[in-house]
């Protein structure tokens, strides 16, 4: 009994764990929303008030909305613990022990503790999030990963629900490719300094997920916060809502998320000049009545049909290829 209520009360603390940061992420979310909309309607006749303006009701009934809602819950429920279960394994500090083990201890290299601590933040956040932009990148131009992905881009509208809309099999390989990256990152930089992970990095490393979590919120909402230049660098939210245009100059732009430098560095990156009009979705055959996603057993079971539409042509053509000769 006791190895049945024990698994099932480690997912309730994580549950509670998720509830308690993504509350947090809204509370943030609705004071920054607060500050946009005095300074975006300074001079102006206020028109609605700051609930209305963070979480305008109209968003919430589109096609897709209802969807995300459903899929916001189970995600929490079932989805997110299962998740966790998977991609935990992944652990840089084991990936460090077996290189020590395998190529033997390197000496220490630095001394100063703040120079260690700030050495294992950089590189570890630089792995992992190369990592994002890497496989975000693959997520859109492999068949198999696209077909799972395409479900997250498939939203007409942008909600704070809309940050936990991604298949199951799509957040595995999501999180669990970024968390490999920032473990061989870890692995790395542990071993070349010769230094062991130090709790201070631990507590930033926290930090710095609290903050993607805000960020992801902000990066999902309709409101298009800007950092200006600092766009270059740090992603801002408008980057990633052009990233989720249904309009064809807007494909494929912005996968790093809030660090901006790899689109840079590899040529992917859209920073807004000023307000552009454009709508959110897939393409425009698949948007409205005609968006594959509208009902939230469509929305896991599709992406499977889908994918076999994708490779199915193409056995027939080597079956007609073989006949002909």
């Amino acid at each position: 009994m006791k190895n049945v209520i024990s698994p099932l009360l480690h997912n309730i603390e994580m549950m509670k764990g998720a509830f308690i940061v993504y509350g947090g992420g809204l509370l943030f979310f609705f004071l920054l929303s607060a500050l946009h909309r005095t300074f975006a309607e300074k001079g102006q006749k206020e028109s609605s008030s700051v609930w209305s303006y963070a979480f305008p009701a109209s968003l919430f009934k589109t096609c897709t909305s209802w969807v995300d809602f459903w899929h916001f819950l189970l995600t929490f429920i079932i989805w997110g613990p299962l998740i966790t279960l998977v991609t935990g394994l992944i652990s840089g500090q084991m990936l460090a022990q077996t290189i020590n083990g395998i190529l033997g201890p390197m000496p220490q290299s630095i001394r100063a503790p703040w120079l260690i601590i700030s050495t294992q933040v950089f590189v570890i956040l630089m792995a992992r999030h190369f990592g994002v932009f890497l496989t975000h990148f693959l997520s859109h131009k492999v068949p198999f990963l696209w077909s799972f992905h395409r479900p997250h881009h498939s939203a007409e509208s942008l909600t704070f629900l809309t940050s936990a809309r991604a298949h199951p099999l799509d957040s595995i390989f999501f999180l669990g490719g970024s968390l490999l990256f920032a473990a061989v990152g870890t692995a790395l930089v542990l071993y070349v300094t010769g230094t062991s992970l130090q709790p201070t990095t631990v507590s930033i490393l926290a930090g710095w997920a609290f903050l993607l979590q805000v960020m992801n919120i902000f990066e999902h909402s309709h409101i298009p916060f800007s950092f200006g230049k600092l766009s270059y660098v740090i992603g801002s939210p408008v980057m990633h809502h052009i990233h989720h245009s249904a309009e064809l100059r807007h494909r494929d732009k912005n996968f790093g998320g809030i660090v901006a430098i790899w689109d840079w560095l590899f040529g992917t990156i859209y920073v807004p000049k000023g307000h552009e009009d454009y709508r959110q979705g897939l393409t425009e055959g698949e948007l409205g009545k005609n968006n594959p996603h509208v009902r939230l057993l469509d929305y896991y079971i599709e992406p499977f049909k889908y994918f076999w539409n994708c490779i199915v042509p193409r056995s027939h053509a080597r079956s007609d290829r073989t006949l002909a000769r």
